[in-house]
């Protein structure tokens, strides 16, 4: 039984499972008969591809690549990202998984990475198209979900504490643990609108709540999320001016009054005096 078809009677983790181990024996394997022919790459391989062979003509490491990416990646990798958006999520839930599994898988997807133009190189094509693309569609639809149903359930600083805020900041810890870093940028870019932008509106509106509470550990938290999306500190700049505004001219007023009863008191003192004199 092939590869392919014994992979079938596996699903989920143990998929992953099944996976890496068996790429693990393959590539360590395919090191060793790599070294075995170390003659072959270093004469006869190395004068095909410097006369123009580079597309079909590989040293023995990469043909074995090439070999798995053809006829084993090609038939499970649907169902090995499948497993791993599911071990994700589960974690996203607040369960302990093996991070390794999926740290191998994403290993395993650069490596299948070869450049069409030289077979020496690595891409990130593999990784990006079947791995990062999905991983970041799910993301999208995972948060959408989630933050639309708590926000519509808890108060504004609620929701920025303990969704935008801690979602962020556990998408960048989760970049360290087993992504690839190239897939910072795309993963926190879709997080901060998903997030932050698609809520924008009802953040702003609670600006003028947080400020007349002066709710300084709210503002922080509003301030540092609103500034990772596009203009959206313009409104509470806006909000801020006409704040500082009304506070400068109540002051005022509040100054002026006091002034004024400080003239009456001296005015009802004279008189006072006078009439005992």
């Amino acid at each position: 039984m092939s590869l392919p078809q014994e992979s079938e009677g596996y699903m989920d983790e143990s998929l992953l499972q099944y996976y890496t181990k068996q790429w693990s024996k393959y590539t360590s394997a395919s090191g060793y008969v790599h070294h075995v022919f170390r003659y072959l790459n270093r004469h006869w391989v190395k004068r095909e591809i410097e006369e123009g062979r580079k597309n079909d003509v590989f040293d023995v490491y990469t043909l074995a690549l090439v070999s798995w990416k053809n006829h084993m990646f090609v038939h499970v990798q649907h169902n090995v990202m499948t497993a791993v958006l599911k071990l994700i999520e589960r974690q996203r839930n607040g369960e302990s998984i093996e991070t390794g599994l999926i740290k191998s898988i994403v290993e395993s997807f650069v490596s299948l990475g070869l450049d069409d133009n030289d077979s020496s190189k690595l891409n990130l094509e593999v990784y990006k198209k079947f791995f990062e693309e999905p991983f970041v569609r799910d993301t999208e639809v995972y948060y959408k979900t989630e933050s639309e149903k708590f926000i519509s359930e808890n108060s504004v600083p609620d929701y920025m504490k303990k969704v935008a805020e801690f979602r962020l900041a556990e998408e960048e810890s989760r970049v360290q643990m087993y992504l690839h870093q190239t897939t910072h940028k795309p993963l926190i870019t879709k997080c901060e609108a998903v997030l932050v932008k698609n809520h924008a509106e009802v953040v702003w509106e609670e600006f003028q709540n947080l400020l007349d509470s002066d709710k300084q550990e709210d503002l922080h938290r509003m301030y540092s999320l609103l500034a990772r999306i596009p203009d959206g500190l313009d409104p509470l700049r806006t909000r801020f001016e006409a704040h500082v505004r009304r506070a400068g001219l109540s002051a005022i007023e509040k100054i002026a009054d006091t002034q004024q009863d400080a003239k009456e008191g001296a005015k009802e003192s004279e008189t006072v005096v006078s009439f005992v004199a």
